[in-house]
């Protein structure tokens, strides 16, 4: 179970979205949607996760950044009105280049209970630094097995 990502169906922020340098919009499939999902449901038990696209191969350089940025809001009509902003980094600074398979947790955010709650709807960006090869991504809802209290 730990090394599996558990994606719900037809929930998702990008699928197979190549990671451009600057901060970019998750694109649904390319649609350009940058619609949050509603992430309250799962009582606290949620993480986003930015892993290494199905079917490829990253390449990644030393001083390469790749991160997860996501803008939380209490209305869906108002999600360029960010609430609170949670951000994950990854940088890589090995002298080798790295190769990571697909599938690859690149990085996830554990969404706090007490954020999701008051501003459940939740739009997903990737931030990135010194891109120079082609790497996709996705990114997703992970849902987390928790014992309830």
């Amino acid at each position: 179970m730990w090394k599996n990502n558990i994606r719900p169906h037809g929930e998702f922020f990008a699928i197979n979205q190549k990671v451009e340098n600057g901060l970019t919009t998750a694109n649904v499939i390319e649609a350009n949607s940058d619609t949050p999902l509603r992430l309250d449901a799962s009582q606290g038990a949620t993480a986003v996760r930015l892993v290494i696209a199905k079917d490829t191969i990253a390449s990644v350089p030393s001083g390469t950044a790749i991160g997860l940025v996501l803008f939380f809001s209490s209305d869906i009509t108002r999600a360029e009105e960010c609430f609170v902003t949670l951000r994950a980094m990854y940088e890589y600074t090995d002298v080798d280049d790295l190769t990571l398979p697909d599938g690859y947790v690149v990085c996830e955010i554990v969404l706090p209970e007490s954020i999701v709650f008051q501003y459940p709807y939740v739009a997903a960006y990737i931030d990135a630094a010194n891109i120079s090869s082609d790497i996709y991504v996705d990114i997703f809802p992970h849902y987390i097995s928790q014992p309830r209290r």
